[in-house]
Formats: structure tokens, sequence, C-alpha cells
């Protein structure tokens, strides 16, 4: 995975003084869940520890995921496996999400749930590449 973002105002090696509410991350592993995050509130620092309250957005085989607001922290401004991404692709990749999981409820048959979730997959690898 070289660099998955070419992202307007986010330089790879992002400092603690920029994290901010709603910045918006990715995690992206081969044969793994896309992973998508956002910051809701910023807690505390230590030095150079910042831990920020998240939310993770990702969608499995049994559809959209969300972990809403628990507490993560970021290391010189940097969560580990996560790059930043525009707030921009964070939104469209979230309503691609949600429409692909009201899809999949009406879906009964595996193998077109499946289908489903590859295409959606590879909509948000372009996205955030």
């Amino acid at each position: 995975m070289e660099e998955l973002i070419n992202a307007d105002n986010f330089s790879k090696h992002t400092s603690v003084c920029e994290l901010k509410k709603n910045h918006t991350f990715v995690q992206y592993e081969s044969r793994k869940p896309i992973t998508f995050m956002v910051i809701k509130e910023l807690e505390e620092s230590y030095g150079q520890r910042t831990v920020c309250i998240v939310s993770w957005y990702m969608l499995t085989a049994k559809g959209l995921n969300v972990q809403a607001r628990f507490p993560m922290a970021a290391i010189d401004g940097q969560f580990c496996n996560f790059r930043p991404i525009p707030h921009k692709i964070f939104v469209q990749a979230v309503s691609e999400m949600r429409n692909c999981d009201s899809e999949l409820k009406t879906l009964d048959i595996q193998e077109h749930r499946k289908n489903l979730i590859a295409k959606c997959r590879k909509k948000l690898i372009r996205m955030i590449k």
C-alpha cells in the first residue's frame, strides 16, 4: 500500500496540532473491510499523544457496521494504520456504504449479497486511491 491519499490540505505526516474535529481517515488492507474513521472530539493531549473520540464505519458481509464514539489515541498526530482523506471523500464513502447496506437488506440470496459487497468495495477503493 503505497500512498493512498492525494488529500487536499493534508500532508503524509500530520502533526499533533493539525488534528481537529471532523478530520477523516481510512484504513485499507487487502482482503479486510475498509475502515473509515472520523474524529468526533479531541479529548486530551499528553505530550505527543492525543486522545480523540472517534467513530468507525465499515462494510462487512453483514452490512454496514458503525462503531460510534469511542476513544482512540494518536501519536505525533497519526493513528496507527490510518491515512488521512478529504472529508468530501469520507462523506461519499459513508453514503455509498449506506446505499449498499439498504440494498443488502432487500437481497436474500447469499451469492447476490457477496456480489453487491464486492461491487461496493471496488467503488470504495477507487474513491480512496
